[in-house]
């Protein structure tokens, strides 16, 4: 996919597969908020987070290293074991919350510090 991202700014519109491994979304910065979009025989939008200052697909291996390094094991949050790919929201140029679908919610995670 062509990227139409100019050096210094961050994506408005990222893919992943958040919701399934097997299921290809696309998460966006729309007015206010972060939405991420599933597409199939029903199409759904779900608003997750306020709108950061950019977007990047977080794999299950960035996620579990950033747990790694807080000291969190995503078994103690009932997230069980990390498939899925998560919604990172830049906030700054030095934090983020990764937005991570556990199968009926989505939840925050730790991000970069």
């Amino acid at each position: 996919m062509a990227s139409t991202v100019r050096a210094g700014q961050r994506p408005a519109v990222i893919r992943g597969q958040f919701t399934s491994g097997a299921r290809v979304n696309w998460a966006a910065e729309c007015g206010n908020a972060v939405v991420v979009l599933t597409l199939g025989t029903v199409v759904r939008a779900d608003s997750i987070a306020p709108r950061g200052n950019g977007l990047q697909t977080a794999s299950p291996a960035y996620i579990r290293r950033h747990h790694a390094a807080y000291g969190v094991v995503a078994e103690t949050l009932g997230l069980g074991p990390i498939r899925r790919d998560g919604v990172e929201v830049l906030i700054g140029d030095c934090c983020s919350l990764i937005y991570y679908w556990d199968g009926r919610r989505w939840r925050d995670l730790p991000g970069a510090d």
